[in-house]
């Protein structure tokens, strides 16, 4: 069975700038592109807005649009009857949109002047990525597709000359993505005085832990 789930965001920015009233209209398409006439069955809802059960038919789609609450913070949750599931977020006037079936990488960067640095990480699923040694200005980085309903989640063992560190570097959690990661990856630099993480809102490294002796 193909299936093909389009999301659709149109941002229609109308507020000027100094206003502190959200005026941005996003629009969200579900589209039904199966083939040989199967019926789409889909149920959105957010926090306080319930879009109830829609019955698409081949080659239809459902749409809806909104605006920001007060927070910029807005979710949708999008149920299918093929259980898949869509998490549409706008997270600080910028769209962040993935699904079961997106696609994020991980990168740990070497920043030290003279030590290795050595990870050792590993999926709460069983996906183990082996002892790696990571050289003075390199880095390791590995590619992954989310879980279904949230459960991907990497854990490292982390060492080097003098201390040593265990962090999840990467887990759907709305706070930790939108606090650790970009778009579609998570970079971790590890330095003399820390760890730092790369912070998409600022487009630059922002110190996060220090590092454990």
């Amino acid at each position: 069975m193909n299936l093909m789930i389009v999301l659709l965001v149109l941002a229609l920015t109308i507020r000027p700038a100094y206003s502190p009233i959200h005026t941005e209209t996003w629009h969200v398409h579900v589209v039904n592109g199966m083939s040989h006439g199967r019926r789409l069955l889909v149920h959105c809802k957010s926090g306080d807005t319930d879009l109830g059960m829609k019955n698409l038919t081949a080659g239809t789609e459902f749409e809806w649009n909104f605006k920001m609450n007060f927070f910029d913070r807005t979710v949708y949750w999008c149920y299918y009857s093929v259980v898949f599931l869509v998490l549409a977020l706008c997270l600080c006037q910028s769209l962040i949109a993935y699904s079961v079936f997106n696609k994020f990488r991980v990168h740990l960067i070497n920043s030290f002047k003279n030590s290795t640095l050595e990870a050792h990480c590993k999926s709460e699923k069983g996906n183990d990525l082996g002892h790696q040694h990571i050289p003075v200005h390199q880095e390791f980085s590995w590619k992954f597709y989310t879980y279904p309903f949230g459960k991907t989640r990497y854990y490292c063992d982390l060492g080097w000359s003098n201390g040593r560190k265990g962090m999840d570097v990467f887990k759907i959690k709305d706070d930790f993505l939108d606090a650790y990661c970009g778009y579609d990856f998570c970079r971790w630099l590890f330095k003399e005085d820390g760890i730092y993480s790369f912070y998409f809102k600022h487009k630059q490294f922002q110190f996060q832990f220090k590092r454990d002796m």
